[in-house]
């Protein structure tokens, strides 16, 4: 079906997404946290606020195993004296609990995944491997 509405207010979806994007400024997340029934989490975040991501994970009772680095394989333009060309993730579990790792030992803490350009007008969108990964390193098949 045909919304002449939808158009109107949202374009013809050529171009970039656009709008705020939310809590982009947040890395305190424990409040969420403590909602997540999981054991494993990887969470990504800016490389500035490892230390406060990595803390508030201890605080909602998660253990960090490993640091994750995206390797974009491009520099992203900043503002900093420094671009960025990496985005680092916390791997973490569950104190008590295990990893439920299915990965091979092949699997190293860098991710040489090709940074694309994003549709959806945030600048640090993840590829789907990003995502792939710790579900195929954390999941048994079935």
């Amino acid at each position: 079906s045909y919304d002449p509405s939808w158009r109107e207010r949202f374009g013809d979806g050529e171009g970039l997404a656009r709008g705020k994007v939310l809590n982009d400024d947040r890395a305190d997340w424990r409040e969420a946290w403590a909602l997540f029934p999981g054991d494993v989490m990887y969470v990504w975040h800016g490389a500035l606020h490892a230390a406060t991501v990595a803390s508030s994970l201890e605080a909602s009772g998660f253990a960090v195993r490993s640091q994750i680095i995206w390797d974009k394989t491009r520099l992203v333009i900043g503002r900093g004296d420094y671009h960025w060309q990496h985005e680092p993730a916390w791997y973490a579990v569950r104190k008590g609990k295990k990893g439920h790792w299915a990965g091979d030992r092949k699997q190293t803490t860098v991710w040489a995944i090709p940074h694309r350009k994003s549709d959806t007008g945030h600048g640090t969108q993840k590829p789907g491997e990003c995502m792939g990964r710790p579900i195929e390193n954390n999941s048994s098949p079935g």
